[in-house]
């Protein structure tokens, strides 16, 4: 199984009052976008250091959080990245996919390893409000923002007639010397089956029960056959590596209880190293190639320290058994 990490913003917890952070709110300079974007260069490091198979950032809009954007974000971070295969998630029915096709090829020219670009349709109505978009327009926006994006990467003029986007013989560049990888989030339903229609990959929701994760598998494995598209299923879960299980049992447990994001410890990796690889080796039997984590809110130096703990102990096992 391969490994990767989103950089995403973090969950907040309760002191945070709505705002996210990186680091814990007793410091007294955490909710600064200055000091969250050194951290986010500091963790771009320890991924690099850990020598993971990708790092992914997300992507948020019109929300009264420190939200960094996604392509100014993970370009910044490729000079901290190294050999870092790099990708960033864009909520597509907010964006003009011309314009998006020309930030994705520059920021595959620049990209050490193949470059992905991941589609999700977005789930707050408040954002969809600040856009003037209605909430409804989500799926149908997004089909079209993948299929144009995808036809212009691969350099075809396209002309398109869609419902939200008319294009008339248009080309872009720079293209990409080797394919963008286009994947699809979704937790269930047409979601899952858009995945399976349009990209290369399914990318799982971090908050779906096992379950879930094994229903939705189906579905999406039945969808990609059926349009001839490739089988790569992408789990994404939260993320504590601890010096123990003991340990790392703590730490969730006292994180989840401050948090206000839905998550139990039964849909967290977490625990020592070991029990940590055994996790991840039971979702690769469900049919997981790569884990997408991201680590929990709280103190920034235990998520560096889990990093750590991932790159020394977890990735080798991995690796070695693959």
């Amino acid at each position: 199984m391969q490994l990767g990490a989103s950089l995403r913003f973090a969950q907040p917890n309760r002191a945070a009052a709505g705002r996210s952070v990186l680091v814990e709110d007793t410091e007294p300079d955490a909710l600064r976008p200055r000091r969250q974007a050194e951290n986010f260069l500091e963790a771009a490091r320890a991924i690099r250091d850990a020598d993971l198979d990708l790092l992914l950032v997300g992507d948020r809009h019109a929300m009264p959080v420190n939200a960094f954007s996604p392509v100014p974000l993970i370009a910044r971070l490729m000079a901290e990245t190294g050999r870092v295969p790099l990708g960033c998630l864009f909520l597509a029915p907010f964006y003009n996919p011309v314009l998006l096709a020309e930030q994705i090829g520059t920021l595959a020219a620049f990209s050490a390893g193949p470059f992905t670009a991941a589609f999700a349709i977005g789930d707050t109505e408040a954002q969809f409000s600040a856009f003037n978009m209605a909430l409804k327009s989500r799926t149908v926006r997004t089909d079209e923002v993948v299929e144009v994006v995808r036809r212009l990467l691969e350099g075809e003029s396209v002309t398109f007639e869609g419902r939200y986007h008319r294009l008339q013989a248009v080309t872009t560049g720079p293209l990409p010397e080797s394919s963008v990888r286009i994947w699809i989030g979704g937790r269930r339903g047409a979601a899952v089956e858009r995945a399976g229609r349009l990209g290369d990959a399914w990318i799982s929701d971090t908050g779906a029960t096992d379950d879930e994760l094994i229903a939705e598998m189906a579905r999406y494995r039945s969808a990609a056959v059926s349009h001839g598209r490739p089988i790569n299923a992408v789990l994404r879960r939260s993320i504590y590596v601890g010096a123990t299980d003991a340990d790392a049992d703590d730490f969730v447990r006292h994180t989840l209880s401050n948090a206000s994001n839905g998550l139990t410890p039964d849909r967290v990796l977490h625990g020592g190293a070991e029990r940590v690889v055994a996790q991840l080796r039971r979702y690769e039997s469900m049919g997981f190639a790569l884990t997408i984590v991201r680590h929990l809110a709280g103190d920034h130096g235990r998520m560096l320290a889990s990093m750590d703990r991932i790159g020394r102990e977890v990735l080798p096992v991995l690796r070695s058994a693959g």
